[in-house]
């Protein structure tokens, strides 16, 4: 049995609450729900980082410059009202 670390960290008051806000909504303590998020972080985004190839990132690249090049493009600021949306839809869905 492996015996658990114990390591201080220092947030700001509106960070904590929303941490806290979302454990209370999960209905589990904060300790609990930050070893979660941490693990997930761990096990996610770095994975999705790492196994991305260069070819895929550069065919990316070079798609987007076409679209650039020939017009197909979308205003920034509906961009972001779109990106705004999505972000705010899913999160009142989580």
């Amino acid at each position: 049995m492996s015996a658990n670390i114990e390591i201080q960290l220092g947030l700001s008051p509106e960070i904590y609450e929303r941490l806290q806000a979302e454990a209370n909504r999960q209905q589990t303590v904060l300790t609990d729900l930050l070893q979660e998020v941490i693990e997930d972080y761990l096990t996610n985004s770095l994975e999705e980082v790492e196994d991305t190839p260069n070819e895929k990132i550069l065919a990316d690249i070079r798609e987007g410059w076409q679209e650039a090049m020939t017009g197909q493009t979308v205003p920034a600021d509906k961009a972001l009202a779109a990106l705004r949306k999505k972000l705010t839809h899913d999160n009142n869905q989580s």
